[in-house]
């Protein structure tokens, strides 16, 4: 099995990061192969609403979405991890789903399994908003979502070792 692991924060090192790097060890220790990009890494542009996508398939922005849309093709199950700001998943998860309508074209992503991160320095009841946008994501490309968590954490490092654990519970599930 061939999972990527995509995390939505801009923040290096930060609490997604930890917990999306926990889940991927799991499943690369049950024999998974394993791909982390960190969406900090790379900018990807705005869609600029162009519909290229809806016509050809293929995006009309030349950028680093065209290798993340064919590694995403390739992956057996994808796991997303994103930072919740304001009650959402953050601006870089959100333009990323939305850059991902290409990928989407005659349903390539169906029956992917998939697993979602969510951290919020707010009660985790809070941080429900952002699972359900990328549900929704899931939804609209007949993704399976096979399951989520949350993690309350504001400051580098600040999750628990619990939520280590979770995560990496998270990823053996796949």
């Amino acid at each position: 099995m061939k999972i990527l692991g995509i995390c939505g924060s801009r923040r290096k090192g930060g609490n997604c990061e930890m917990l999306l790097k926990a889940a991927l060890a799991k499943a690369r220790e049950k024999g998974a192969e394993t791909e982390f990009i960190g969406l900090h890494e790379e900018d990807v542009e705005f869609c600029d609403g162009c519909c290229k996508c809806d016509t050809t398939g293929v995006c009309g922005i030349d950028d680093y979405m065209k290798e993340i849309i064919t590694k995403i093709l390739a992956a057996d199950a994808i796991i997303f991890a994103t930072p919740t700001y304001f009650g959402d998943v953050s601006g870089t998860m959100k333009n990323f789903l939305d850059r991902l309508n290409p990928a989407g074209i005659g349903r390539k992503m169906k029956g992917k399994k998939v697993c979602i991160i969510a951290v919020g320095a707010a009660d985790p009841a809070l941080v429900e908003r952002s699972i359900e946008t990328i549900k929704l994501f899931c939804k609209c490309q007949l993704m399976e979502v096979v399951a989520t968590m949350k993690a309350k954490a504001y400051a580098t490092g600040e999750v628990g070792e619990d939520k280590i654990r979770e995560a990496e519970r998270l990823g053996g599930l796949l």
